[in-house]
């Protein structure tokens, strides 16, 4: 079995805008550095809570159809 993110999230949950006010960066030469900050925050959330926070395609592949039901986990 494997699971592959397909198409990741279009945005972050916090803009850069909203993280350089937080921050008090007035330049742009850290504007790198703070979206991958973001994205590894967003990802480290999502590995702690189990739980996918933006919209994203995963693509799974099973090793054999299961015999029984597939079932997913219902988003609220």
């Amino acid at each position: 079995m494997a699971l592959t993110l397909f198409t990741p999230p279009t945005a972050e949950p916090v803009s850069l805008e909203e993280a350089k006010r937080h921050l008090r960066v007035d330049g742009n030469d850290e504007d790198v550095d703070i979206l991958g900050l973001i994205t590894a925050a967003r990802e480290q959330a999502e590995r702690h809570t189990r739980r996918q926070l933006l919209t994203a395609t995963w693509d799974l592949k099973l090793d054999r159809f299961p015999a029984d039901v597939i079932r997913g986990r219902r988003c609220r």
